[in-house]
C-alpha cells in the first residue's frame, strides 16, 4: 500500500537522512526511530483510521452479499434438477457422457467465480451462467445469460 503511493519514496528519503554522531550504529538507530515516528504520522495523515475504513467496507460487502444472495435450495426447488428446467439452466436433453469435475474451494476470505456456457450450433442459441462461492462453499451470487 505504501509503495503504491506516489509520494512515499520521497517521504522516506526526506526522513531517513540525519547525522548525529560518528558512530554508524547510533546513526542507524536514530534514522530508524525518526523514520518510525514519521511513518506513524504518514499512516494517520494519508490513510486515516484504517479500522474505520475496514468496518465500512465490511458493511458494504455485507450489503452486496445480501443483494446477490440466492439460496441454491430455492433455485433447485423440491424436484431437484427438474426445478432448473423452467429457468433454462439445465437442458432438456439427456447427457450422453458422464464427466467427473473436481472443484476446490478458495482460500479463507476469498471468493471463487465459476462460469460455463454452451451453444446449439454456430450460429444458434447460446447461453451461459456462473456461480460465486466463498471458502465455505456458500453460494453468494448466481447468474445466467440466455
Amino acid at each position: 500500500m505504501w509503495l503504491q503511493h506516489e509520494d512515499f519514496q520521497s517521504f522516506v528519503r526526506n526522513h531517513w537522512y540525519g547525522h548525529i554522531s560518528d558512530s554508524p550504529m547510533e546513526n542507524l538507530s536514530y534514522r530508524l526511530r525518526n523514520l518510525k515516528l514519521h511513518l506513524k504520522w504518514w499512516n494517520r495523515h494519508i490513510y486515516g483510521n484504517v479500522h474505520t475504513q475496514v468496518d465500512a467496507l465490511q458493511k458494504e460487502l455485507a450489503k452486496l452479499k445480501d443483494y446477490c444472495k440466492l439460496d441454491i435450495q430455492m433455485l433447485l426447488g423440491k424436484g431437484g434438477a427438474f426445478g432448473l428446467w423452467g429457468l433454462h439452466i439445465i437442458p432438456t436433453q439427456t447427457w450422453t457422457t458422464i464427466r467427473s469435475v473436481r472443484w476446490t474451494p478458495p482460500r479463507v476470505g476469498q471468493w471463487k467465480l465459476n462460469v460455463d456456457g454452451a451453444s446449439q450450433g454456430n450460429p444458434g442459441p447460446s447461453g451461459g451462467g456462473g456461480i460465486l462461492r466463498d471458502s465455505r462453499m456458500h453460494s453468494l451470487c448466481l447468474f445466467k445469460l440466455l
